[in-house]
């Protein structure tokens, strides 16, 4: 329930959950998250810093897309100090009128595309990198 969730968890953590779920929204209320990143935003609203998974270590930057090409188009490029692509985010919107980054990571060694988050919490200077997969019942 959603009351349930906020008076648990607090409201701060209630804007990362629903961002989180936000982006697979078939599964609302179905899904188990975990942090698999913090990002810092710089002047030019580049975002930088890491993401860390069992298989994933790395540095990564947030590139904004100045000019895109369509209104599906992503807002940012995902990229490794390398310049190795790993994905994109898109700007979105909750249904409480929360704005957060819906991500996409994907590369030719994933078994799948990782969904992500990149929401703000309150309190917190980072930005936060949100995974989440749906519950099996």
């Amino acid at each position: 329930m959603p009351g349930q969730v906020q008076d648990d968890l607090g409201p701060v953590l209630l804007i990362a959950i629903e961002a989180a779920m936000d982006a697979r929204p078939q599964n609302r209320g179905k899904t188990d998250m975990a942090t698999i990143g913090s990002f810092t935003r710089t002047q030019d609203n580049t975002l930088v810093g890491r993401i860390n998974t069992l298989t994933i270590q790395t540095r990564a930057t947030l590139v904004p897309i100045p000019m895109r090409t369509n209104d599906n188009a992503p807002h940012y490029r995902i990229v490794t100090p390398k310049g190795v692509e790993l994905g994109a985010a898109w700007m979105k919107t909750s249904d409480m009128g929360n704005e957060y980054l819906s991500v996409q990571l994907d590369d030719p060694s994933f078994t799948s595309t990782i969904y992500a988050s990149l929401v703000e919490v309150e309190g917190e200077r980072e930005l936060q990198l949100l995974w989440s997969r749906p519950r099996r019942d």
